[in-house]
């Protein structure tokens, strides 16, 4: 029996990656043993998203870092204060890695890529490299900012001599800044957009409804009193009157072309949900949606985003999906691969009075709208092959050998 350490931070982007590929592990190699550790609180980390635990269940062991330490305020963490990176660096001492090394004992530990900037979980990285346990970077997201971003394994290593890099994306070129050898860098894919698991998602039953609901992803919203971006913060962020602005042009387009509709919000798991409901209230026909796309791909008839990869998933699963033209989509226009990836004629919408065109085509449902969506997925599916999991459990078993 092989014996897998997932390790979960933050939030829940590592779930999204490691969901289809447990799930598809179980089936292949029923004799492989999943344990997955929320570095943290379970509830704080996903946010009543409900649809990861109940598919993990029976599939994988699910542990929370209380099991270890015991209770703590962990709801009450920011990840962006120095004080509560104090304790977790604390709480992951020696001593409690030893112990969580010696109970799992893993053939194998999967570390998320971006998980080289929190030094929480620094004494953690050095247990299992003094262990000479094989590691794993995988994809925090369907891609990086940029195809050729790379994030340290810690500050104080590179990447461990043990260890491969997977990339999602199929322009994807993070070996070209580092010095580790090239073929420590494999394209593996994302698992989440294998059309054999977006099948099952599709295959579970939805809520009977008759207005059209919307399902408007967002980014990380800030405050009413922020008017810049904080030092040391990305430009992937919407101002609070910035967001409210973008949010009535969307509730403008949608009641145009469907007077009988709902518009919920899929908020970034950063964005304070007091805060979303605040900006909800001056709209009649706005919610908010609190599960993972996982949870919500066939609970919804129309799929909205200013940029965001979670996009990808409807989009790839032949849901009536589209991302409008934002500020943030000049984050990615300078590499041409990701302005190719998100801003192809059949999904993307230009302003408002180009979503409505694309609104009223859906809505009329004919062989144009057809032609649409089967367009969409192929021009999505030529960055992300199909079988990603395959291949992701192909490198383990040569691994776990």
């Amino acid at each position: 029996m092989k014996k897998v350490l997932a390790l979960v931070t933050k939030a829940t982007s590592s779930l999204d990656y490691l969901l289809p590929l447990v799930l598809r592990s179980r089936a292949l190699h029923p004799d492989w043993q999943w344990s997955i550790l929320f570095w943290g609180s379970i509830d704080s980390i996903t946010k009543g998203q409900k649809t990861y635990l109940e598919l993990l269940k029976g599939q994988a062991e699910v542990f929370s870092l209380e099991d270890f330490t015991g209770p703590f305020p962990f709801q009450a963490l920011s990840f962006a204060d120095k004080a509560s990176q104090g304790f977790l660096s604390q709480a992951s001492g020696t001593f409690l890695c030893k112990r969580i090394l010696k109970k799992f004992k893993p053939d194998l530990v999967l570390f998320d890529h971006r998980e080289g900037r929190y030094p929480f979980l620094d004494q953690m990285k050095k247990e299992v490299v003094r262990e000479n346990v094989f590691s794993i970077l995988v994809p925090h997201a369907p891609h990086h900012t940029g195809v050729e971003a790379f994030v340290r394994f810690s500050d104080w290593c590179e990447m461990p001599d043990r260890s491969e890099y997977w990339m999602p994306f199929i322009h994807d070129r993070y070996s070209s800044k580092s010095t580790v050898p090239a073929d420590r860098f494999v394209h593996v894919g994302y698992p989440g957009l294998d059309s054999d698991w977006l099948e099952k998602l599709k295959a579970i039953s939805a809520t009977p409804r008759k207005k059209v609901h919307v399902l408007l992803m967002a980014r990380k919203i800030f405050p009413p009193g922020v008017r810049e971006f904080p030092p040391g913060h990305d430009h992937f962020a919407f101002f609070y009157d910035e967001f409210q602005n973008l949010l009535k042009g969307v509730d403008q387009a949608v009641s145009e072309i469907f007077p009988e509709y709902e518009i919920c919000i899929k908020p970034h798991p950063s964005t304070d949900r007091e805060l979303l409901k605040e900006i909800c209230k001056g709209f009649e026909h706005v919610g908010i949606a609190n599960d993972s796309i996982y949870g919500l791909l066939n609970h919804f008839d129309i799929f909205l985003s200013f940029y965001t990869t979670t996009i990808l998933v409807p989009l790839i699963a032949g849901k009536p999906s589209f991302v409008i033209d934002s500020r943030i989509q000049n984050e990615i226009r300078p590499w041409p691969e990701l302005k190719d990836l998100y801003e192809d004629p059949s999904f993307f919408a230009k302003d408002f009075a180009e979503l409505k065109k694309h609104l009223k085509v859906v809505r009329d449902n004919g062989s144009a709208e057809k032609q649409r969506l089967q367009t969409s997925v192929q021009h999505v599916r030529k960055f992300f092959p199909d079988r990603a999991s395959d291949k992701a459990l192909l490198r383990m078993t040569e691994v776990l050998k």
